[in-house]
């Protein structure tokens, strides 16, 4: 079985160390020691390896449909506490039980189907209050809707998505940044419909959207009573890059520095909202196609640069 390198894609990376801070934002006092994290780990279990030392007092579970990519993720286990199951998520999420404790899922879907809102419905009408959903989707329409002609890709797309679909949806966005916020909406459509007269709500934390070869939007959120809102609001206020609103989701478009550019520019940080205009200066040269692109690769540089991923050669 095929699979994108995960360890190497930088705004995947980004993304990953962002979940991790919301995570080590949210353990206070020491609250995931009470929750068991499932993920769909690839088979490098990259996510499983970041949050084994970031909280090793957090259970793990692994979903791989694969049987090759299991044996894979048998390979690489980083640590004895993670259990890994080959089973279908939709047949994992039906036999789902939390028994009335909190837990941790990221859906990191690699494509983007109608099963994957079906999915995240799934969940959301088992979790207990205080669990947090994290779901990817493929954020790139082309690679999905093969039809010739706007008519029928539009007609394709409703047939597929359209009890998630807003009121007024008359076309498909050209692009990923208003692509990205239409399946955020159709998230949020698909968790108030489960939610509707519950008491309950999905409140959203962060959002992100990016490219690493294909087109990738992702969506953190936690389940919480609907009187709680204003206190789960509150606690996370001051997270970086936090989306309490279900406001546009953010970008991560990262460059690719060496490791040389990035200690000149590391003396300069951390930067304001014109970082990149002077980090431009502090480097002499353009780092993009044209001198706009690169001030904003080095302003989204100024804004990552915490999460930014450390890839090294070494002779093994």
């Amino acid at each position: 079985m095929k699979h994108p390198p995960y360890q190497l894609k930088a705004n995947k990376a980004v993304d990953r160390l962002l979940f991790a801070e919301l995570l080590r934002w949210y353990n206070v006092p020491q609250a995931l020691k009470n929750y068991t994290y499932y993920s769909l780990g690839g088979p490098y279990l990259e996510d499983f390896k970041v949050f084994h030392e970031f909280f090793p007092e957090l259970k793990m579970i692994c979903i791989e449909e694969d049987s090759e990519t299991f044996k894979r993720q048998k390979f690489h286990l980083p640590c004895r506490h993670i259990r890994l199951v080959n089973s279908k998520v939709e047949k994992f999420l039906s036999d789902y039980d939390p028994k009335d404790k909190p837990s941790i899922f990221w859906l990191d879907n690699t494509g983007l189907r109608q099963s994957h809102f079906k999915d995240f419905a799934s969940l959301l009408n088992k979790i207990v209050v205080s669990s947090i959903i994290k779901i990817t989707l493929q954020c790139d329409w082309l690679t999905h809707l093969d039809e010739p002609g706007e008519t029928k890709k539009l007609d394709k797309f409703k047939a597929r998505y359209g009890i998630y679909l807003p009121a007024g949806f008359v076309s498909i966005p050209q692009s990923s940044t208003d692509l990205a916020k239409l399946l955020q909406d159709m998230l949020q459509i698909a968790s108030e419909r489960v939610f509707v007269s519950s008491g309950r709500k999905f409140q959203p934390l962060n959002s992100f959207y990016y490219q690493d070869g294909l087109g990738m939007f992702t969506l953190t959120g936690i389940v919480c009573s609907s009187d709680e809102t204003a206190k789960v609001k509150s606690k996370f206020q001051k997270l970086n890059f936090c989306n309490l609103e279900w406001e546009p989701p953010t970008e991560i478009d990262v460059p690719t520095l060496s490791t040389k550019e990035r200690f000149l520019l590391q003396k300069h940080l951390p930067g304001a909202k014109l970082a990149g205009r002077k980090l431009q200066k502090v480097i002499g040269y353009e780092i993009a196609d044209g001198a706009q692109k690169s001030i904003q690769q080095l302003q989204q540089y100024a804004d990552y640069c915490r999460y930014y991923p450390h890839f090294i050669r070494a002779i093994p």
